[in-house]
């Protein structure tokens, strides 16, 4: 029963602020959930705490800890000596033959990777699995994804993957879009299942890019994005360029530029735009999720603006 637990016969005299203990409460009552807190809310201390009651009431799992080299030594290994020595954290690292020998040493139970060697996971090795910094994963679209997201995708969607935890302090990095990733990972597994069975309907749907793009975007036409972005000037021009398909027209000629719009016609789409009420959509499509602003948990002191000279 992972409901009401005493987290001070985990957490070796640390005290745990609401925010801690509501996230770890969270994680243990959803199998596949996002964190998205904010920096310096002690997101790895809330999963930290879930792990230590999920290896009590099941001793058999293994868990992995995915993140950058820098975040696993800096904030994961001296979480763990502190909380827990009792369960040591052992990073794959150094030669590709050392880290096969810790993933495929099944006493070894909490191991930590770096989001650049996923891809010598084995499958169907770890019960659970939580992605620190799931933003290094964005990349997860299918057969034109990265490779970090593919390798990501067949690891969360693995029958002996229980539970999945995808942190981030940042879901939106640079735009709604790049959300896309965290969605896919969480839900391809089933996305599969429901369009192999002819369920993949109504409130069911498992959206693919297409599909995600046009719930939190909405097309602008050349013709209208001149008007947004009231073209009167060469400058002006150079703009739309540079934003028209990523970037992809940039270095050609201006004239030769605006050959191509007439030829593809004003009305053809351009670009897409996010829609007014993307967050809100995207609250929506990235869940079972909780979040806590930094804000919100930290008393920050006022820090005025000081001029320096270097």
């Amino acid at each position: 029963d992972c409901d009401g637990v005493d987290y001070t016969q985990f957490c070796n005299g640390r005290v745990l602020t609401d925010a801690q203990q509501q996230t770890a409460d969270f994680i243990l009552q959803n199998k596949r959930c996002y964190v998205f807190n904010g920096m310096g809310t002690g997101k790895t201390m809330s999963s930290l705490m879930a792990i230590l009651v999920l290896a009590r009431i099941h001793p058999e799992y293994r868990f992995l800890i995915i993140s950058s080299k820098t975040v696993l030594a800096s904030a994961w290994v001296p979480e763990v000596e502190s909380v827990c020595p009792y369960l040591p954290l052992v990073l794959a690292e150094g030669s590709m033959d050392k880290k096969m020998d810790v993933l495929y040493d099944f006493k070894k139970k909490f191991v930590g990777i770096s989001a650049d060697s996923l891809h010598l996971v084995p499958l169907e090795t770890f019960d659970v699995v939580i992605a620190d910094e799931a933003t290094l994963f964005k990349g997860a679209q299918g057969i034109r994804g990265t490779k970090r997201g593919k390798c990501m995708c067949f690891i969360a969607g693995s029958a002996k993957t229980d539970r999945l935890i995808l942190m981030t302090g940042t879901p939106r990095a640079h735009n709604c879009m790049d959300a896309y990733g965290l969605y896919y990972i969480m839900n391809d597994k089933q996305r599969k299942y429901n369009v192999e069975h002819g369920c993949n309907t109504g409130d069911n749907k498992i959206y693919n890019k297409v599909q995600f793009r046009e719930k939190v975007c909405v097309p602008m036409t050349f013709r209208d994005y001149m008007v947004y972005k009231n073209c009167k000037d060469e400058k002006t021009w150079d703009n739309i360029k540079h934003s028209v398909s990523g970037g992809l027209y940039a270095d050609l000629p201006l004239d030769k530029f605006i050959d191509l719009l007439n030829h593809a016609g004003r009305d053809a789409v351009c670009m897409w735009v996010e829609r007014p009420n993307a967050n809100e959509i995207l609250l929506d499509l990235l869940s079972p999720a909780i979040a806590f602003r930094t804000e919100d948990v930290l008393d920050l002191p006022d820090c005025p603006i000081v001029d320096v000279c270097v």
